[in-house]
């Protein structure tokens, strides 16, 4: 963990986790007021900004659930820049904010861990072979901090992996070593896999879960 302290009253905070093993790492950051005026105005707030190195850059993801019911894409980054704002408040609706960049010498798996708007731009230098990615969450924010009160960013987390097959199980091995719930506090083995049953209108359709709405 981090702090910085912005002024008199905006503190900073960066959390930050790191996996080597799995070659994972996830950041948070905490905008906290802790003096006895408003802070100054907070805007234009990026939770992501950062640069993934390699030539031949190409998206690969899905997108959301409703309209699109998880549809596969490909982007070539070197014929133009992606970008993707879930306005809505639903995170998953319409986009998925998991996102495979890939290069030809590997590349990150990123996740947007938030619940309410994001946003999330994808753009290649082919001269410096990098493709700069910015993410953001709670679109439009423009606001001031009361004393006390603290915002945050979404949690970002990151997967690299190297050439070939090495990108399949990436997110998969680091996701259930590292962040699945247990079976029990005393045990390592996660929670096994369970049955469930959704009501919903929309019957006949697949839920994310995998049932049928009923």
């Amino acid at each position: 963990m981090l702090e910085y302290a912005a002024d008199e009253t905006l503190h900073i905070r960066l959390e930050t986790a790191v996996y080597p093993a799995y070659g994972a790492y996830e950041w948070t950051v905490y905008f906290c007021n802790r003096g006895r005026t408003d802070s100054a105005v907070l805007e234009n707030v990026n939770a992501a900004d950062l640069h993934i190195k390699g030539r031949g850059a190409r998206l690969k993801g899905v997108l959301g659930d409703h309209i699109n019911q998880y549809r596969p894409y490909e982007y070539d980054l070197g014929a133009g820049k992606a970008e993707f704002v879930s306005a809505n408040g639903r995170a998953t609706h319409i986009y998925f904010p998991y996102f495979n960049v890939e290069t030809e010498s590997g590349g990150a798996l990123l996740a947007i861990g938030w619940g309410g708007t994001w946003s999330a731009s994808f753009a290649y230098d082919g001269q410096r072979a990098s493709t700069h990615v910015l993410a953001a969450g709670t679109l439009c924010m423009r606001t001031c901090l009361k004393p006390g009160e603290c915002v945050r960013t979404p949690l970002i987390a990151a997967v690299r992996y190297g050439c070939g097959e090495d990108a399949v199980n990436a997110w998969r091995k680091w996701y259930i070593a590292c962040n699945m719930p247990k079976e029990r506090a005393d045990s390592p083995r996660p929670v096994p896999p369970y049955t469930s049953v959704c009501l919903a209108y929309d019957t006949g359709r697949p839920n994310s879960d995998g049932s049928i709405s009923e």
